[in-house]
């Protein structure tokens, strides 16, 4: 588990200066502010995004409920220039792509309205995701993965709010998954062996 607030500054921090940089922030911003899946990440469209609100719809699957979650504010911005500038220039430089990095299908319709998009124009971002998270690892080697983020930000969240908040904004169907996420809450953990300890009652004694 990684502290919120190192996450937080992992986000804030993020240099961009690429078209493909600018995306790769975005995507970090979905996955500490909204803690989303690997699946919903891929699964978002641009309708999905509602910036005049400040909001994300995170649609449901057989697994997940859908939501609606608010979005940081520095996202709203980072989002707007990625959804107005950005993508649509990496959509339309596609076509330039070298031949040996561009997939043997480009499926047009999907990535049409698919929010994220890899650089050569392939719908799926699963390489994107290991090449942000190899880049990231040089300067924070205790990043591993989507899911290790999705459980620190949950674990932030059962903290922050109540279980029945922490259930919906992580989209789980049953509050059984979220209470899980109690047992990761390491300052309670820590303040009770040190409370219950047989050795500090002793000594209280």
């Amino acid at each position: 588990i990684i502290a919120y607030d190192i996450l937080e500054n992992i986000y804030q921090s993020y240099k961009t200066t690429t078209l493909k940089s600018k995306r790769d922030k975005c995507i970090l911003g979905l996955l500490i502010y909204q803690g989303i899946t690997t699946g919903e990440l891929h699964r978002l469209e641009t309708e999905h995004l509602v910036l005049t609100k400040g909001k994300v719809h995170i649609p449901g699957t057989r697994k997940r409920n859908s939501r609606i979650l608010n979005l940081n504010p520095t996202q709203v911005l980072d989002l707007h220039e990625y959804v107005t500038r950005v993508r649509p220039v990496i959509l339309k430089q596609i076509p330039n792509t070298r031949p040996a990095r561009r997939p043997e299908k480009i499926n047009t319709e999907r990535i049409k309205n698919q929010l994220f998009i890899s650089i050569n124009g392939s719908e799926h971002i699963k390489n994107s995701l290991l090449h942000l998270f190899k880049n990231l690892r040089k300067t924070y080697p205790q990043l591993q993965n989507v899911k290790q983020i999705r459980s620190s930000v949950i674990t932030h969240w059962v903290k922050e709010y109540n279980l029945r908040e922490a259930q919906y904004m992580a989209g789980h169907k049953y509050v059984s998954s979220t209470e899980r996420y109690q047992v990761n809450n390491l300052d309670q953990l820590q303040s009770s062996l040190e409370k219950y300890h047989p050795l500090n009652i002793e000594k209280r004694h």
